[in-house]
């Protein structure tokens, strides 16, 4: 299966977001909060927090412990610094509405 990594632009969000709110909101506003929420999110990314977002998933960061591998370029056995590694937690919402895109994909994609 082929993998895709999908990128949201801020002004993207912020097209969407008014276009939702039936642009009642100005999209100066709705970019400040935009800006805030991420900046909230990396915040607690950085403290070593994890954070949930409503309907989304859990955010969590954690150390990945030191261990002994090899090195490529020299062919050596060398013990790895440990690492913060971000581990995500979709909530049961999130993860329903991703079955059924895949589900509306797959069929979309078998069509032609």
């Amino acid at each position: 299966m082929e993998s895709k990594t999908a990128t949201v632009l801020n002004i993207d969000l912020v097209q969407t977001i008014s276009e939702r709110l039936n642009n009642t909101v100005s999209k100066p506003i709705i970019n400040d909060a935009v800006f805030l929420i991420c900046e909230a999110l990396e915040t607690a990314a950085y403290r070593d927090r994890s954070f949930s977002i409503v309907n989304f998933g859990t955010i969590s960061t954690y150390i990945q412990n030191s261990g002994m591998g090899l090195n490529l370029s020299s062919g050596n056995l060398e013990k790895a610094p440990p690492t913060k590694l971000v581990k995500f937690i979709p909530h049961p919402i999130f993860t329903d509405l991703f079955r059924q895109y895949q589900k509306k994909m797959d069929t979309e994609v078998k069509k032609t």
